[in-house]
């Protein structure tokens, strides 16, 4: 039977320890004692297992809840944890779990924990706020001082709760990149501080609303946009875009005076674009935008603009005294 670890959460005592249960698996009895006659805060000597029944006789105990370890799961966990209320607490307690076969015989006793109950509760944390970002949920809170450790839990939609980290209670923030898109998440937290060998008090959970993750981070801007006079057109350079659900870019132009319009889209492996009939002898600007492929198509903010005219060749008439004009070919 691995370590036995004691977590003191209000009216509740949680324990856990690691999983080696007897062959054939039966209850397990929490098991308090008082404040041991050598005085606070000396460990009680561990017996040998032929003196066991004799230490048991001797030891001032109360026998606590009775826990049927097998029938809260179907297969043998690596680890074993559970919630009991708890009688009233002294100062100092002793605790320790024994394991029992079907047929009653004791089986295993863990390592006797140390608790030292706090005369006061531990402060619960601020509301919790949820903000999304491109690379998962940020969790803020506000910071708090002195010992101890946040404890934070996830809970996604209709699944237990599972414990997702220990951080520092006074870092305020902590991302939870590990979220996927369209996920519904609930986060909680409770401090949680040293109170023996083993042993911790914890304060009370603080839970955040439920916010379901959506893509709603458009792509960055298009960089280096240029434009360049060929032939008869204005063709747009750009660099590409690295985002992974980058679905495409859209172009827009803008006659001089008048109105910005989206000419085209383009696909995302795109770099280059030639406008092949722009407005002869007009300033022409174009701007740049990059989508991604959520269902609303996240659109980034456009590019820096460019702008040129296009002034395409003519035939040129010639007039010279005592002579014919000269007409362009194929003129009659």
């Amino acid at each position: 039977m691995g370590d036995l670890e004691v977590t003191l959460a209000g009216d509740a005592l949680e324990l856990a320890w690691g999983a080696s249960p007897p062959l054939e698996p039966g209850p397990a009895h929490v098991e308090y004692r008082a404040a041991w006659e050598a005085g606070p805060g000396a460990a009680p000597a561990e017996p040998e297992a032929s003196d066991l029944k004799q230490f048991l006789q001797r030891a001032t105990q109360e026998e606590g809840p009775v826990i049927d370890w097998a029938s809260q799961s179907g297969r043998r966990p690596r680890r074993m944890s559970w919630q009991i209320e708890t009688r009233e607490l002294a100062p100092e307690e002793w605790l320790r779990v024994v394991l029992l076969t079907r047929s009653g015989r004791r089986h295993t006793v863990s390592n006797a924990v140390h608790l030292q109950v706090p005369a006061q509760p531990l402060p619960a944390t601020s509301s919790l706020e949820l903000i999304p970002e491109p690379d998962g949920l940020r969790v803020r809170w506000e910071p708090l001082e002195g010992e101890g450790r946040l404890e934070m839990y996830r809970q996604e939609e209709d699944q237990p709760r599972v414990l997702l980290a220990h951080v520092s209670p006074a870092a305020g923030e902590f991302e939870d990149a590990s979220v996927r898109l369209g996920g519904s998440y609930r986060y909680s937290v409770r401090l949680r501080r040293k109170a023996g060998e083993r042993a911790w008090v914890a304060g009370p959970f603080v839970q955040s609303e439920l916010m379901t993750y959506r893509d709603i981070f458009p792509p960055a801007a298009p960089k280096r946009l240029t434009l360049v006079i060929e032939g008869e057109g204005l063709r747009l350079l750009w660099s590409p875009n690295r985002e992974p659900d980058l679905a495409g870019y859209r172009v827009y132009r803008r006659l001089e005076g008048g109105e910005e319009a989206k000419v085209t889209e383009l696909p995302p492996w795109d770099v280059t674009w030639l406008d092949e009939e722009p407005p002869e002898g007009a300033a022409v600007e174009y701007r740049m935008t990059a989508i991604d492929s959520s269902p609303q198509q996240n659109e980034s903010e456009p590019s820096d603009p460019v702008s040129g005219t296009v002034r395409r060749p003519r035939a040129v008439t010639v007039e010279r005294p005592g002579r014919p004009a000269r007409r362009p070919a194929g003129e009659p």
